[in-house]
């Protein structure tokens, strides 16, 4: 796998040296569509999330996902983690 490095600046603005595998695209929205859920408020409701992770989820807009939060999207989109979260 071809590895590459990103610098980042903390807090205390000291330079860190990361390691990125690879890149994930996320399908939650495409395979929300394809389910019928049009809106963040459809995927509240079928998978009783909060309001707020509802959204983050349904726009993309969350920096980690847990796996437990993964498990409830696969179990109620009827899917894989496989087909919601796509290697680049």
């Amino acid at each position: 796998m071809a590895r590459e490095k990103l610098t980042t600046v903390g807090r205390n603005d000291s330079k860190k040296e990361l390691t990125a595998v690879a890149r994930i695209q996320v399908n939650i929205k495409k395979i929300c569509q394809k389910q019928g859920i049009n809106t963040a408020y459809g995927l509240q409701k079928a998978g009783r999330f909060t309001p707020t992770l509802a959204y983050s989820l349904f726009n993309h807009s969350f920096k980690q996902l847990s796996l437990r939060t993964l498990l409830k999207l696969c179990t109620t989109l009827s899917c894989s983690p496989a087909d919601l979260l796509v290697k680049k």
